[in-house]
């Protein structure tokens, strides 16, 4: 195979793994994110509210 084929087939090769990278991530965050929101809202809020019972203090 002459270089042009090479690297037509190298490009299709890499954009071919970049997709089933992009589809793994997306199935793997689909069924992942869903419990992690629920801790991350709940850290979130506890640190809010941390921030409230400063700020009131301050004042």
């Amino acid at each position: 195979m002459n270089g042009k084929k090479v690297a037509i087939y190298f490009v299709g090769f890499i954009i071919l793994v970049c997709i089933l990278i992009v589809v793994a991530m997306q199935i793997f965050f689909n069924t992942y994110e869903p419990k992690t929101n629920n801790g991350e809202e709940e850290v979130s809020s506890s640190i809010l509210e941390k921030h409230k019972i400063i700020d009131i203090d301050m004042h």
